[in-house]
């Protein structure tokens, strides 16, 4: 009897291993299908991909984003200068060929090399650079102090019985300090909203500078959206014991300030 009710049973196990094997093969073919539908999708093309292969354009490639200003400090921007003036395009493009952002820092710098300052350093700005020079001492008429007062903040005594002489002995000695800044930029920027440079500051900004320019920045083109854009910032003295104050206006133009650089970079 025990031995017939064990072959009665055995009928009723091979059902549940069937069924059991059943589901487990449904539940493998349902997660393949999951994949598969996952794999599918992943490869699905967008809309704007068929577009394009629909009118026989291929898609354009995502541009890789540049790295602009890389390892330069960065310019007070937009800018609060003393005077300013535009320098024309054929100053500082090559004649011939295309003229990337380094050949015009290359061009600044020699101008200014040529022109005595040999103390400068690179700044970023929106769209391109900033060239700075060493903070100087300036006479009245807009030319360079006499050395050695030209790099130093002692005020340069007047000549004897000349006009400044005879002002310094009404009104006392006067320093004027200027930095010039040649700032290479596709950004339009207006002077009202501008960040004023503290004497401090101008003191510093040429050694802080970078001393070339990266070619992150050097590599990009020259396009007719950029301006050069000459800079000064004027500072006066009158107060030994006091730092010297920005000037808000000059009371030269911004060509006279340059007229030691300009004629290096006319053509």
């Amino acid at each position: 009897m025990a031995e017939r009710g064990r072959k009665n049973l055995l009928p009723e196990e091979t059902k549940i291993v069937r069924s059991r094997a059943f589901v487990l093969g449904c539940t493998v073919v349902l997660a393949a299908l999951a994949v598969a539908g996952v794999v599918f999708l992943v490869r699905l093309p967008n809309r704007s991909q068929i577009a394009n292969t629909s009118s026989g354009t291929q898609p354009l490639p995502s541009s890789t984003p540049i790295e602009t200003g890389s390892h330069l400090p960065e310019f007070p921007w937009p800018p609060r200068s003393s005077a300013y003036t535009k320098i024309p395009a054929q100053y500082v493009v090559k004649l011939e060929g295309q003229t990337l952002l380094r050949d015009v820092a290359a061009r600044l710098e020699s101008a200014l090399k040529s022109a005595g300052y040999s103390q400068t350093g690179y700044y970023y700005v929106p769209g391109g650079f900033a060239l700075v020079s060493q903070l100087e001492q300036f006479k009245p008429n807009g030319l360079p102090a006499d050395d050695p007062y030209r790099w130093s903040m002692q005020i340069q005594t007047p000549s004897f019985f000349s006009l400044e002489y005879l002002t310094a002995l009404i009104k006392g000695k006067i320093g004027r300090y200027r930095v010039i800044v040649f700032a290479v930029s596709d950004d339009f920027f207006s002077q009202a909203s501008g960040k004023r440079v503290e004497s401090e500051e101008a003191y510093r900004l040429a050694i802080e500078g970078a001393n070339t320019l990266p070619d992150t920045v050097g590599s990009q083109p020259f396009t007719d959206r950029h301006t050069c854009t000459a800079l000064v910032y004027e500072f006066e003295k009158a107060i030994l014991d006091k730092p010297a104050q920005f000037k808000e206006n000059s009371a030269i133009l911004a060509e006279t300030h340059l007229q030691k650089i300009l004629p290096y970079l006319k053509r």
